[in-house]
């Protein structure tokens, strides 16, 4: 379940497979024959400096010594710069980098160090800019004597920094270990021996004769049939760097024609991508395969290629069953809140009609559901509201109660629209009923309809405003005598709920 537990049970000759990326803050010791495969994901190194002034000994990964056929495959290393190494094959026989990036590492991104047959292919290596001095260092570590062997494929190199580096004391340990006294040519014919560039490009290795004293020999690429004039080691892949809102990597970073490329994009939080192309030389699109968990591969053309990613806000999804209630909506929250409270249902299962008007019967009905649709034994004077409709006990309790008023002595009018007045009217006369004061208000003389308020709803209309239950259609009018829609009611009674209740 976590990376540390994985090193904890990995046992020889067995596999690690990552599903996620990873972080730790120790270095991590990998046993003969294991195959660690990154699975296109990411493994940073933590870990703390002991002496600041020093970055720790050693490597972030080791296949330390007598570790055999161990394989580090598929996955990005961001190493940091509080140590010394990305990888270490020290002492064994047959490591194989494949399909790698190691960014960071304070000195170099890969130690051979009295490692033999060991392999590195289709990899991206970065040591760190300020640091670094060397991409891969050729080693003889103290009390090392075996001379390491190594075969190189299609890596991408800091070009800044010597590809393969031999400092002073290993060229010392290789004298000592060839026997008898080797001259310079002769050490350097070793090393360049031991050393097979299959890439279709040259690779320098960089010697130091003693402290400041050095020089570079070319080890020949094998395979010139690819990409001659595209560079070190494969054609470029551009991805941009000022790529917002989310990242793009791409693995390897350098590749031959008919390399399958794999593209791992990573939405920031909040956000989705939106469209990802790759551009050959000439503008045209190379076709991209969706492989799932936001990877993508494509064909390497013959030629350098450019990637492009947008990253977008994420669409909200909406949890309500209705159609016409868009996730954007102004309104969606408020609709959520009345369906998910039971105060209001769809117009049909799957539409809320948010532009359609409200009646008087279903305002009295939605306050009656709020009450907990009590039963009340009163008798109701309208003649419109008969003993069988469906908002028939909301009307008697409300009435009974003086939350609503008829539209005569003896008219409701259940069916018709109700106003913006009217609503927060009721709104005011059940707040008063629940709590008995309603003494908050606001003046309505920054409204310029102000005027067209009915005498009987200005008081409700000074509470609902002071009550930021109701706001103005502009910023300078109310218009009370406009039809409320369900939105609207939905929206004044969520605000109702949270600044009243």
């Amino acid at each position: 379940t976590d990376f540390a537990a994985a090193l904890n049970a990995v046992e020889e000759n067995s596999t690690i497979t990552l599903l996620a990326d990873v972080e730790t803050n120790a270095p991590i010791f990998l046993p003969a024959g294991v195959t660690l495969n990154g699975n296109d994901h990411k493994i940073t190194y933590t870990g703390e400096r002991t002496d600041r002034s020093k970055p720790n000994n050693g490597a972030f990964i080791t296949a330390n010594k007598d570790a055999d056929n161990v394989t580090i495959k598929n996955v990005t290393i961001d190493a940091g710069e509080n140590i010394k190494h990305g990888v270490q094959f020290y002492c064994n026989d047959k490591g194989a980098l494949s399909g790698v990036t190691i960014n960071g590492a304070a000195w170099t991104s890969v130690m051979v160090n009295g490692a033999t047959n060991v392999t590195i292919e289709n990899c991206d290596l970065n040591p760190n800019s300020a640091t670094g001095y060397a991409n891969i260092e050729y080693g003889l570590g103290e009390n090392v004597t075996e001379i390491p062997s190594v075969t190189v494929n299609n890596v991408t190199v800091d070009s800044s920094k010597p590809a393969i580096w031999v400092d002073d004391t290993t060229v010392t340990a290789i004298k000592s270990a060839m026997g008898g006294s080797p001259t310079n040519d002769q050490v350097r014919d070793k090393v360049t021996a031991s050393i097979k560039n299959q890439g279709s490009n040259n690779i320098g290795v960089t010697f130091e004769w003693t402290v400041g004293n050095t020089d570079t020999t070319t080890v020949p690429g094998t395979n010139q049939s690819h990409g001659g004039s595209s560079g070190s080691s494969g054609y470029a892949i551009t991805v941009p760097s000022d790529i917002k809102n989310g990242d793009v990597t791409v693995s390897p970073s350098r590749a031959t024609a008919g390399t399958v490329v794999t593209i791992t994009v990573k939405p920031d939080s909040g956000y989705e991508l939106d469209s990802l192309t790759v551009t050959d030389k000439n503008g045209k699109t190379v076709a991209l395969k969706d492989i799932g968990n936001n990877k993508y591969t494509f064909t390497m053309p013959s030629g350098a290629v450019k990637i492009a990613a947008e990253f977008v806000e994420e669409t909200p999804v909406s949890t309500l069953p209705f159609d016409d209630v868009a996730a954007t909506a102004w309104y969606y929250d408020a609709v959520e809140y009345v369906y998910d409270n039971g105060l209001m249902n769809g117009t049909a299962s799957d539409t809320f009609a948010p532009n359609a008007t409200l009646t008087r019967g279903m305002l009295a009905t939605v306050l009656w559901r709020m009450e907990g649709s009590p039963v009340v034994n009163y008798a109701l004077p309208f003649e419109d509201v008969s003993g069988d409709q469906w908002y028939t006990e909301a009307i008697r309790w409300a009435a009974s109660v003086g939350v609503v008023n008829g539209t005569s002595a003896t008219t409701y009018a259940p069916n018709a629209n109700i106003t913006r007045e009217q609503l927060a009217t009721m709104l005011y006369r059940y707040a008063a009923y629940k709590s008995g004061s309603v003494s908050t208000s606001a003046s309505l003389s920054g409204f310029t309809d102000a005027g067209s308020v009915s005498d009987y709803a200005a008081d409700a209309m000074e509470w609902a405003v002071a009550e930021e239950i109701i706001g103005g259609m502009t910023s300078t009018t109310l218009v009370p005598q406009g039809s409320a829609t369900r939105a609207q009611t939905a929206t004044m009674l969520m605000r109702y709920c949270e600044n009243v209740l």
